[in-house]
Formats: C-alpha cells, sequence, structure tokens
C-alpha cells in the first residue's frame, strides 16, 4: 500500500512542479551474470529495474535526480542430486537404497525485491541543444521480500516472505 502511495504521488508530482525547471522520466533495465551468492554457485543471475526518475534544474548546467524504482535479483543454485539419508543405511556398513518418502534431489530459485531511490547529480557541458554531461550518484536500496522456490523430486513449494537477517537497507 505505501509503495502504491509513493508511486501515485510520485506520478502527479509534475502538477505541482514549474514545467521549465523539473522532468520525469522512466528508466528501466536488465542485465545477466554468472554470480556467486552466499559461498553457493548461482547459475544465471539475472535482475531487471524500473521506475521513474525526476530531475530537477538548479541552474542551466547543474540538475539534480531523484526518484523511485523497483528491482529484483533471480538466481538459482545447481540441482543437487544424490542426497542420501541416515535413515536409509542398513545397519550393516551399506546402504538400504532410497526411500521413495524422501527426496533426493534438491534445487532453489530466489527472486529478490527491492524498492530503490536513486540520489545523484548532473554537470552538463556546452551550449548547443545536444550537449554531453557527467552524472553521479547512489542508489539506497530497501528490502521487500524474497520468493523462494525449491524444487524436487517429490514436489515444488514456494515460499513468499521476508528473509529473516536479510539487510533491510543497502547503499549501491
Amino acid at each position: 500500500m505505501k509503495v502504491k502511495c509513493i508511486l501515485f504521488l510520485l506520478i502527479i508530482s509534475p502538477l505541482f512542479l514549474l514545467a521549465q525547471k523539473g522532468s520525469i522520466d522512466w528508466m528501466g533495465g536488465i542485465g545477466y551474470s554468472n554470480a556467486f551468492a552466499n559461498g553457493i554457485t548461482a547459475n544465471q543471475k539475472a535482475f531487471w529495474r524500473t521506475g521513474l526518475n525526476y530531475n530537477h534544474q538548479l541552474n542551466h548546467k547543474i540538475y539534480i535526480r531523484t526518484g523511485l524504482r523497483i528491482a529484483q535479483l533471480s538466481y538459482f543454485t545447481n540441482k543437487l542430486t544424490g542426497v542420501r539419508y541416515g535413515s536409509e543405511h542398513d545397519g550393516n556398513g551399506g546402504w538400504g537404497g532410497p526411500d521413495p518418502t524422501l527426496p533426493h534431489e534438491f534445487q532453489w530459485f530466489y527472486d529478490h525485491f527491492f524498492l530503490e531511490i536513486p540520489i545523484g547529480g548532473r554537470i552538463a557541458f556546452g551550449e548547443k541543444k545536444w550537449r554531453p554531461f557527467f552524472e553521479a550518484g547512489f542508489v539506497p536500496s530497501l528490502y521487500l521480500k524474497t520468493k523462494q522456490k525449491t524444487v524436487t523430486d517429490l514436489g515444488t513449494t514456494i515460499i513468499d516472505d521476508r528473509i529473516q537477517g536479510y539487510e533491510s537497507f543497502l547503499i549501491g
């Protein structure tokens, strides 16, 4: 509910601003890489983000920027196969075979969601219609939730909640 209210206020804010001093732009992006997550090799680490930015012109060359964006970071782990349990031991130093009531293959999929609030500044060079510029800033991020899907040879479970111990506030 809070996100919807903030987004609504951000969308209607141009109605109260001088058109010559501010602008709103939409941004979006996707990415992909291989990465490590909590010491586990993860495959196909993908991410996307989308949102609105507000640019306010302080003078002819200097602008400040802020906004509101939603971001998602997704990855999955390698499939773990051949899992054995102590209850499957035959008691004589051997393996009694797989217990059909226990899963023997696991794979985990994670989708982390964040609310980002970019803060930055821009300096424009030149006086023509097309001007190069330099922009720098940082992005405080608030952790919203994680969707965790566990796939086993017996079925799939999905947990859609916040992860305990996960940092709630990040700066990137």
